[in-house]
């Protein structure tokens, strides 16, 4: 037998991570510990991105979809993830098989469900009649983790700036009922998404003694191993196995602070009006308090699945201030919405071609919501398991835009970032320009979205409608 696979092999099945990377041929952070509980965060944004400043270079053909490079112009869409390269997974040339009416904006109740929509009394954008005619994946998820009681909060639906109609959602129980979408409420207020998560029972002193005691078990499980494979191995190979115990002891004596590491945030200014619609410049705030929240509660074990909605399909509520005043005003009138005299993210979209200014104002704009996922990204990595990897390590973490071009309604080649392995199922520091393997030819995302089924520990052959299935072997690692 081959020593040098037999160790990978078995180095691997104990969940061993950094300290072996020589052995491993791994990335920093990988873990294939099944016992530390994963999780599933969904966010997505409207009005698509132009293509030519969202895709990096590279990424095809597929023989090396590592090498790629993400601009660093002052128009890269993705530059705010430029640090996190090896953490991400980019996605291109995918779409919606069951989206086949209206595209564009029409197209929420079809990005996490893999299945044809359901007839509902009224419409959703564009005059569609339909909204998910099946659950979506971050519900499905969560349904099959309330079997087993895995966490006090079922899920987690979060939406910025309040919105009326029926297109503010993005996670599904299932087909509608009654004629109506069915799906959970989204939480706007970040004054009452405390209250949920940390104002009540949730995280009580009981709550954080059996998550100690479920980390420190696998503190025990991995020191137990670990000494007794020591005993085998060559003189260099121990000594490894020997820093590795030492950093797993750290890593138990800093566990004594858990309870200070998961303690509620601080409450927001319950004074502010964070929900009103009417465009509001809390935007960035409002975002910033619920990406702390979502972090804390998935680090806590309060939670292992949210979605995140950045806030309807088309996002009239949405004008820049924080970027500068020329997001502000010049609007103009023509196909944009409402708004008066501030320029809103709709108008952006629809007017992303018209000369080189509103080309500029569109990237820049989706490169500040890419900003708001990589934010998100870099809280997770601040929080560690028991094994050395991190909180983004055991997540998967998709940032979907709703289509894949504002102004033409596009859903073909979607502009889609994973981020995190999910516990080492990703394989991530790619850039699959054409996921399905061939150039220009788009493939089902329900291969994406089963994919996180399996990722998630919920052992599923596919997601979706059966029809509409295409594998996606390259998202693996």
């Amino acid at each position: 037998m081959n020593s040098k696979f037999s160790r990978r092999a078995i180095l691997q099945a104990l969940g061993v991570s950094a300290a072996f990377l020589p052995l491993l041929q791994a990335r920093v952070g990988v873990s294939a510990n099944s016992t530390l509980p994963k999780r599933l965060v969904l966010m997505a944004w409207p009005n698509g991105v132009i293509g030519d400043a969202f895709w990096p270079a590279g990424g095809f053909p597929m023989a090396d979809p590592a090498s790629f490079t993400i601009s660093t112009d002052e128009q890269s869409v993705l530059k705010p993830l430029i640090p996190h390269q090896n953490d991400i997974l980019i996605v291109g040339g995918m779409t919606y098989p069951n989206q086949k009416q209206g595209g564009g904006h029409a197209s929420m109740p079809f990005m996490f469900t893999g299945v044809d929509g359901a007839a509902i009394n009224g419409t959703i954008s564009d005059g569609v009649p339909l909204s998910a005619g099946g659950p979506s994946v971050d519900m499905f998820i969560a349904d099959e983790f309330a079997k087993a009681s895995k966490t006090p909060i079922h899920s987690l639906q979060l939406q910025c700036i309040k919105q009326n109609g029926n297109d503010r959602f993005i996670s599904f129980h299932g087909s509608a009922l009654g004629g109506q979408p069915n799906a959970p409420e989204p939480e706007t207020d970040p004054v009452r998404l405390f209250d949920r998560l940390f104002g009540g029972a949730a995280l009580t002193s009981d709550r954080l003694a059996r998550i100690r005691a479920a980390r420190k078990s696998v503190f025990d499980y991995l020191g137990r191993d670990l000494e007794a494979f020591g005993k085998n191995m060559g003189t260099e190979d121990r000594q490894q196995i020997d820093q590795h115990l030492a950093s797993v002891r750290q890593l138990e004596q800093e566990l004594q602070a858990f309870t200070a590491t998961c303690s509620a945030p601080t409450r927001p200014d319950a004074s502010l009006d964070y929900v009103n619609s009417q465009y509001t410049p809390l935007i960035p705030t409002v975002h910033k308090l619920q990406a702390d929240m979502v972090v804390t509660a998935l680090a806590c074990d309060l939670v292992r699945v949210a979605s995140l909605l950045w806030s309807n399909s088309s996002n009239w509520g949405y004008s820049f201030f924080w970027l500068g005043d020329e997001f502000i005003t010049g609007r103009d009138a023509d196909n944009a919405g409402s708004g008066g005299p501030l320029r809103q993210h709709h108008e952006i979209a629809h007017h992303a071609y018209t000369d080189a200014a509103h080309t500029r104002r569109k990237n820049l704009v989706d490169q500040w919501f890419i900003s708001q996922f990589a934010y998100i990204i870099e809280r997770m990595k601040q929080y560690h398991e028991p094994d050395g990897t991190t909180l983004l390590d055991q997540s998967a973490v998709l940032c979907a835009n709703v289509f894949a071009e504002g102004a033409s309604h596009r859903i073909t080649d979607l502009p889609w970032v994973l981020a995190g392995s999910c516990g080492g199922y990703f394989k991530t520091g790619q850039f699959l320009r054409w996921v399905g393997g061939k150039a220009d030819e788009n493939v089902s995302n329900t291969g994406l979205l089963t994919a996180l089924c399996q990722a998630m520990g919920v052992n599923v052959d596919r997601f979706g409608d059966p029809q509409y299935f295409v594998d996606l072997p390259a998202l693996r690692a």
